[in-house]
């Protein structure tokens, strides 16, 4: 479906990333380093090997994935890398086995859409947009192609560095909701919890925009895809902006002074403020007062099923209404 000649100059642009990679001391660790380095390094290895060669490259190239695989699946077995990170590997080396696969004429109008469409969904899933690397052709489809593999590489290597934090965060998030035992509905628990990391994601994204433009983006209510706060965060500040709540319902976020008066107590707002909302689960405005004196006010422990229907609410970073402790 790509022919050796194009494949060659895939993997020429994928050994210029992997010296990017090393330059930036992403590709040094010690032998002893975790089995996902491992992987990782010896996909970096690999193509830097194969880019210097022309000669039975696509044959030499099918060996090498085949070898990764097992390592991969022995890897797994073996408890030494996660589901998480062997999918996501695996499916590398999905993509580039369907690269390098030469579909016979007579199967072409059967397999080819199977292998274009393997192909354009995982660009379309690194990258966020559709892609039709067939239709794009030549020069473009290499760069589309060898871009979603590099940051998928990075991305990878991103995950392994930073699990610990993860799951610091996620018992940092479990102990800070305090959610009772006896609630029965882990569904709506679920929902709320996610709806809150997403607030937090969106916060953060904001937070980048502000470290580079001194105040946040403008933005006064809920927002899509197609509006110019989604365009403005993403891809460079987020890759994906959360735009609905875990139980479907728009966020919310206004920057500078369209915060005043949003909540009866929240007042005073200057260019800088941010703040970004939920309406729970009946995605119904609450009636609820903001105490600026005492912030805490507003958390609240889950003791019954009205209280997901509670609002989530993040000031400049802080929540003010949310699942949480008060301080004594």
């Amino acid at each position: 479906m790509i022919k050796k000649a194009i494949f060659v100059c895939v993997l020429i642009f994928l050994l210029m990333f992997c010296l990017n990679l090393t330059s930036f001391g992403l590709s040094t660790k010690p032998a002893e380093e975790s089995a996902g380095h491992a992987l990782l390094d010896s996909l970096v290895v690999t193509f830097k090997e194969l880019a210097e060669q022309r000669e039975e490259v696509l044959r030499k190239t099918n060996e090498a994935l085949i070898s990764m695989m097992k390592e991969a699946k022995k890897a797994r077995g073996q408890g030494q890398i996660d589901s998480v990170f062997f999918k996501r590997y695996h499916r590398i080396l999905m993509v580039l086995k369907c690269v390098i696969i030469e579909v016979p004429a007579e199967d072409a109008g059967i397999m080819k859409p199977l292998y274009f469409g393997a192909i354009n969904k995982f660009i379309e899933d690194i990258e966020g947009e559709p892609s039709d690397i067939e239709k794009a052709g030549g020069k473009a489809a290499i760069a589309k192609f060898t871009q979603a593999v590099s940051h998928e590489l990075i991305e990878l290597r991103i995950y392994l560095d930073n699990k610990e934090k993860r799951e610091e965060l996620i018992k940092e998030y479990q102990e800070f909701l305090a959610i009772s035992k006896d609630i029965p509905d882990l569904a709506e628990k679920d929902r709320q919890l996610m709806s809150m990391k997403d607030i937090a994601t969106i916060n953060w994204a904001i937070s980048d925009y502000v470290t580079d433009f001194g105040v946040p983006p403008k933005q006064e209510g809920t927002y899509d895809k197609q509006g110019e706060f989604d365009k403005t965060l993403s891809p460079f500040y987020i890759k994906v902006l959360p735009v609905k709540d875990k139980w479907g319902n728009g966020f919310r976020v206004y920057s500078g002074k369209a915060c005043n008066g949003v909540y009866e107590g929240i007042k005073g707002c200057t260019d800088k403020d941010t703040l970004i909302i939920s309406y729970g689960r009946d995605g119904k405005k609450e009636n609820w007062k903001y105490n600026p004196k005492s912030p805490e006010a507003g958390l609240y422990k889950l003791k019954s099923e009205k209280d997901y229907d509670k609002d989530l609410v993040m000031l400049n970073g802080t929540w003010i209404r949310a699942p949480g402790t008060k301080k004594k």
